[in-house]
């Protein structure tokens, strides 16, 4: 029985599929801004496997085990240093850009591949109400699909910190790490520093620090501000820091170095919130404005 082209795409109508949809759309969209975690940085790795290869092999119609094997190919790939190339490549091109972390932990979500293939397998049979639903779900339902695939996340903003903002926190580096190890999973954030995450005008900021032990104690040095729920590098350096304050006394118990004390508003917007001389953001964007 020949299967026409729109009908072959019912099996994404199927739960499965639109479960493993479902929750990377949610994840994306919802739950990474949310709680921005271990958990929720994992869930779109496996949620997307799965939807991916399952969706692909439904639209290309044979082959399932090839497209599986392809698609676990492909995610290695572009979960390693293998694809710095390529990236840097695409990005200079006058089109949107792509980003990822180097995250070897990720591949923890091939583990799906051979669940997506044995549902497929199990409904391989063909429905007899195949051949009687009205195409524009399964079109619609593949349409979304591919727009949760090819849609990118926010960009990542960032301002660079280059004068010293030291901290110091009685605390070790490892007692540290303990603490913050959420954040330590988050894919947002440089894995060569420390991460601080706070809010700052309804929006997720988080502050990279480099560690440098100091017998019992851990100094931390300031070195960028990131965020993707909003644009930072049109953010007063002042503000960022002074929103950025309770969540390390509270979390750390950290507190300023002299001669970087920031006593009142007035000094830090005379200090950190004019041109950047001493802040910058990336791409050559003013970090801060008067």
């Amino acid at each position: 029985m020949r299967i026409e082209p729109a009908h072959r795409l019912a099996p994404l109508l199927r739960w499965p599929f639109l479960l493993a949809l479902g929750l990377l759309i949610l994840n994306d969209a919802v739950l990474k801004s949310a709680w921005h975690n271990a958990f929720t940085g994992k869930l779109s790795d496996f949620a997307g496997v799965f939807a991916f290869a399952y969706f692909w092999a439904v639209a290309i119609g044979r082959g399932r085990m090839a497209v599986h094997v392809a698609v676990g190919l492909a995610f290695v790939w572009w979960k390693s240093s293998w694809s710095t190339s390529a990236i840097d490549a695409w990005n200079g091109l006058p089109l949107f850009d792509v980003a990822r972390v180097v995250d070897y932990g990720d591949l923890w979500a091939l583990a799906v591949l051979p669940l997506s293939w044995w549902c497929l397998a199990r409904g391989a049979q063909p429905n007899p109400r195949d051949g009687v639903t009205p195409a524009w779900p399964q079109l619609a339902v593949a349409a979304i699909a591919l727009v949760a695939f090819t849609a990118t996340s926010r960009p990542l903003t960032t301002m660079t910190i280059k004068g010293g903002v030291v901290y110091l926190v009685p605390l070790s580096p490892e007692q540290m790490l303990q603490r913050s190890r959420d954040y330590l999973y988050d894919e947002r954030h440089d894995p060569e520093l420390y991460p601080v995450g706070f809010d700052w005008s309804d929006c997720a900021v988080t502050a990279e620090f480099e560690l440098h032990s100091a017998d019992a104690m851990t100094q931390m040095t300031l070195r960028k501000f990131t965020s993707r729920s909003c644009d930072i590098r049109d953010a007063k350096p002042a503000e960022l820091f002074l929103a950025m304050q309770p969540e390390l006394r509270s979390r750390l118990g950290a507190r300023l170095l002299q001669p970087y004390a920031m006593p009142n508003h007035t000094e830090l917007e005379a200090r950190y919130g004019g041109p950047p001389r001493c802040c910058e953001a990336d791409e050559e964007v003013e970090a801060a404005k008067p």
